[in-house]
């Protein structure tokens, strides 16, 4: 139950900081029940955007709200110290499947 419980509050947190971005449904897609960001101008703003600048140059800060979630809610030393088991990670690109 703790691990559903962490679980649970790591994407509650995602949620909560996702709340401040430009990137929300307009008034509009709220009576039409849209969820796309077809409608949404800062959205196509950005889309835009990133065909002339990189990631970086748009980002100087760099500022990432999900690694500074990730940071808080996973204890990478007790991680490291652990060898019951070991532990291995990968990612899936959602648009090809690899």
């Amino acid at each position: 139950d703790g691990a559903r419980a962490a679980l649970d509050e790591f994407w509650r947190s995602m949620s909560a900081s996702a709340s401040h971005t430009p990137l929300q449904r307009t008034p509009m897609d709220h009576v039409t029940g849209n969820w796309g960001l077809e409608n949404n101008p800062f959205y196509h703003f950005m889309n835009a955007l990133t065909g002339v600048a990189s990631p970086y140059q748009l980002n100087p800060l760099n500022i990432n709200p999900l690694r500074d979630l990730v940071e808080e809610s996973v204890d990478f030393e007790m991680v490291r110290q652990c060898t019951a088991f070991e532990l291995y990670i990968s990612a899936t690109n959602v648009e090809t499947g690899r």
